[in-house]
């Protein structure tokens, strides 16, 4: 299978410091995929560096372009990580759509960040599984389902195994759109994976094995298609 892993900043740090020990098991799930044929793209999310670093902009007054670009600067440090692993890999994270498309159709395995201003690492990743058609993208992140108001607030909020692409993007629209507030998932990237019926799914990524799991035909979190 074709498949796109979403790996959030959320579930790489703590208190500052990355999770070698995290990065090191989805370092082992990747070759394990390759092991059994499946084709791998990986884009990683920005994270804690990439709050801190758009937070202090904006207290000095930087504009969203520029919270933004510090964003990017860092989930493309995250996705260098990854890569330092896998020297076979495409030796550097793209920063623009077109080298995005020679670095997939040259490379069997890329690592990416973000590419430009306005979008997540979620639109990204959107984008990378349209591409090379994939048949799973996986949001990796620290939650274990898409619920219908925010759990950390909500001790009533309700968790759903399954969304159609409409019911996911009505969810969208409620969330804050903005530089470290693309909350779940961003506009951009949810239309992409809508006009290209793009398999979706929710994991917590804090057990890698949930993507396993999911291709083994296994139930964890939550799946958007139809």
């Amino acid at each position: 299978m074709k498949l796109v892993l979403k790996i959030g900043g959320s579930i790489l740090f703590e208190n500052g410091k990355v999770l070698t020990s995290r990065l090191k098991k989805y370092v082992d799930l990747i070759n394990r995929l390759r092991i059994q044929g499946h084709s791998v793209g990986v884009v990683v999310g920005g994270g804690a560096p990439a709050r801190e670093y758009s937070k202090v902009a904006k207290e000095l007054g930087a504009s969203y372009t520029i919270q933004d670009k510090l964003g990017i600067e860092a989930s493309r440090m995250n996705a260098r990580l990854f890569q330092s692993a896998f020297p076979e890999a495409y030796p550097n994270p793209p920063t623009s759509f077109d080298e995005l498309q020679v670095a997939l159709s040259t490379h069997e395995l890329v690592f990416v960040g973000g590419i430009q201003p306005g979008q997540s690492t979620n639109a990204v990743a959107a984008l990378v599984a349209e591409l090379t058609g994939a048949d799973w993208l996986f949001n990796c992140s620290n939650i274990d389902f898409v619920y219908d108001k925010d759990p950390s607030q909500h001790p009533d909020a309700n968790p759903y195994q399954r969304l159609t692409y409409s019911e996911f993007i009505e969810i969208i629209n409620t969330l804050e759109q903005k530089p470290t507030g693309y909350a779940l998932f961003d506009l951009v990237g949810a239309k992409i994976v809508q006009r290209s019926h793009i398999r979706l799914c929710f994991v917590n990524g804090s057990n890698p094995e949930n993507i396993i799991d999911v291709i083994n035909g296994e139930q964890r979190g939550t799946v958007v298609y139809e």
